[in-house]
């Protein structure tokens, strides 16, 4: 007699959800995979250090009896110096939050992004929540080590340094918020748009040329210039800038409410037409 084997069932299948912490680790490994991430984060180090480097010493140099007696404010002063690198540095990171999305459109890639997660709207908060975390890691180690190299020799020629203070911070904040703030604008514009060219255009239309436009129509309307603080690069350069006094002068956190105001401006209909367009 011959036993009977009943088959047993196959275990069932599972999937795994695709939930915000998987997304977002996906995403961290596309971005350091991509070669304009790792050339654009070195650029942005290369800025800063290197332009630090470069032109502390004859700075010190020619103000070294001045700071060295106090006549001149050395700590204002090395700031004022370090972080205007962020107008540097925004472009690039500006130019790498476009590339950032537009390039997996460009490719093809995003149909696979979103059949991964069919709601779309979780795919593409993982991607700029990790864009957002390492660019700010990065623009802040960049901004911490120019203002560490330029107070060296600021040092060496007698200056008293302090940046252990809360104005100093905020200002080191604020110089990497900015770059931050217009990266992202330009992952909204690469989002909305799906081409890196027209996204990288549009971004530095916004950012540099409209500033522009409107001091030369300032010169004939007046109520223009009252608007230009409120753009985003006038905005993002108070943000790192050390209070200057003035009554119409935007404070810190006002500056930061316009440049997030901004970035929704593009983010949400960008967000808003990526569930809505074929990819």
């Amino acid at each position: 007699m011959t036993a009977t084997r009943t088959a047993s069932a196959p275990a069932p299948v599972t999937s795994g959800r695709p939930t915000l912490p998987r997304l977002m680790r996906s995403e961290w490994i596309k971005l350091r995979t991509l070669r304009s991430t790792v050339w654009c984060f070195a650029l942005i180090l290369l800025v800063f250090v290197g332009f630090s480097a470069m032109f502390a010493p004859p700075i010190a140099g020619q103000m070294g009896e001045q700071l060295a007696l106090g006549r001149e404010p050395a700590t204002p002063l090395l700031l004022r110096f370090t972080l205007t690198f962020s107008i540097f540095g925004m472009l690039v990171a500006g130019v790498l939050g476009v590339l950032t999305i537009s390039g997996e459109y460009s490719t093809g890639m995003i149909r696979s992004t979103f059949s991964a997660a069919p709601r779309r709207l979780g795919a593409l908060v993982a991607k700029g929540i990790v864009f957002t975390v390492v660019t700010f890691i990065v623009s802040a180690v960049a901004v911490v080590a120019a203002v560490l190299v330029g107070q060296a020799f600021f040092i060496d020629v007698g200056a008293k340094i302090d940046i252990a203070t809360g104005e100093a911070f905020t200002a080191m904040l604020g110089a990497t918020l900015f770059i931050v703030l217009i990266g992202l604008m330009g992952f909204a514009f690469g989002m909305l748009l799906r081409n890196g060219a027209a996204g990288i255009g549009a971004l530095m239309g916004l950012v540099l040329v409209l500033p522009l436009i409107a001091s030369i129509l300032g010169a004939v309307l007046p109520w223009v210039s009252d608007l230009l603080e409120y753009l985003p690069f006038n905005a993002g350069m108070r943000l790192y800038s050390l209070p200057s006094g003035s009554p119409d002068e935007l404070e810190f956190w006002q500056a930061l409410l316009v440049m997030v105001g901004w970035v929704a401006v593009i983010l949400v209909p960008a967000l808003i037409l990526a569930r809505k367009r074929d990819a």
